[in-house]
């Protein structure tokens, strides 16, 4: 332990106080700076989070999309709606979902009923920063494909 002097100012015959200091003072200032290196960086982390977590709602929305209208198919023999906005009626979605990254309906549906088929995709570049690393453009992604499921990536 270490000790510290004081001094009594202003009052005559007082020899100076030892007071001892305990270990918090000593160690205070080594957690602070250990605090600040192991956190510092990790407050830069959310950023990259935040997009991937995005990604993986949106992905999550095409799936919800794909099985309301594999819901409304088997309603109505084998056919798919004209557009997303029949199955809220039918009570397949309560509402049509939105991209968590644009924050608006980005879903584009293209349906046909020669053969009886649907494909939609999340229309625009929305998740760009989630796609790093691919050759190709990340544009119209993630996408569903009656046929293939969901193609999450370029």
């Amino acid at each position: 332990m270490s000790e510290e002097t004081t001094f009594a100012i202003g009052v005559p015959g007082l020899e100076p106080e030892k007071r001892e200091t305990g270990w918090w003072t000593t160690a205070f200032p080594h957690l602070c700076a250990a605090l600040v290196g192991f956190l510092g960086p990790a407050m830069l982390l959310p950023i990259r989070c935040h997009t991937g977590s995005q990604l993986t709602a949106c992905k999550s929305n095409c799936k919800n999309i794909a099985t309301a209208l594999e819901m409304y198919s088997s309603d109505n023999a084998g056919r798919y709606p004209a557009t997303l906005d029949k199955l809220i009626p039918g009570n397949y979605l309560k509402l049509i979902p939105t991209c968590p990254a644009a924050g608006r309906a980005t879903y584009v549906y293209h349906g046909s009923s020669e053969p009886d088929t649907f494909r939609f995709a999340c229309a625009g570049n929305n998740h760009a920063r989630a796609y790093t690393g691919f050759s190709t453009s990340s544009y119209n992604f993630p996408r569903y494909d009656v046929e293939r499921g969901l193609i999450d990536h370029p």
